[in-house]
């Protein structure tokens, strides 16, 4: 992960983080205050890339846009493929 450009969702009892392209790359279960179950947001080892994320690839991704819907705290996430 190379940018710390990332939106929050949350219901009160859990919350993550989510990045550009709405892959989970935070969040903490069962709780807030649980232990991290999607991590990379502090990196992954060499030997298993990708672990610690939660990620639904788009093939052929050509642009992202992120932004909370005016007035709300709904994160809406575009993804647009070719």
């Amino acid at each position: 992960m190379s940018s710390l450009d990332l939106g929050l969702i949350g219901n009160c009892c859990v919350s993550a983080l989510v990045d550009k392209t709405g892959s989970i790359v935070w969040c903490c279960l069962p709780r807030l205050d649980g232990d991290a179950v999607f991590h990379s947001l502090l990196g992954t080892s060499t030997q298993h890339p990708g672990h610690g994320i939660f990620a639904i690839e788009l093939e052929g991704l050509t642009e992202t846009s992120q932004s909370y819907v005016p007035n709300t705290a709904i994160l809406q996430t575009r993804l647009q493929g070719r």
